[in-house]
């Protein structure tokens, strides 16, 4: 996941952000918990299960390839895990 924020002629920055923040940031956008019994627990596990990272940045190109290059570190890091299981 990935949480931009833009400024004009700020400097790119690039920061890992901890499942809790990431959490945060998906409940202040109005997610929320949705099925047959509502529960908190698959946003948490998602925040637990997927990287996140804010960028800061003043550009889109600078955007692009800040964007680039968080997708290569995570791919990166996942080469080698097994693959997801989807459960209804």
């Amino acid at each position: 996941m990935i949480f931009p924020s833009f400024s004009p002629g700020c400097e790119t920055e690039i920061e890992r952000a901890t499942p809790e923040w990431a959490f945060a940031q998906l409940v202040g956008t109005g997610s929320s918990p949705a099925g047959k019994a509502p529960s908190i627990r698959p946003l948490a596990r998602l925040c637990n299960d997927i990287p996140a990272f804010r960028l800061a940045y003043g550009s889109l190109a600078e955007a692009i390839g800040a964007t680039r290059a968080i997708l290569a570190e995570v791919a990166v890091r996942t080469a080698s895990a097994p693959p997801c299981e989807f459960h209804d």
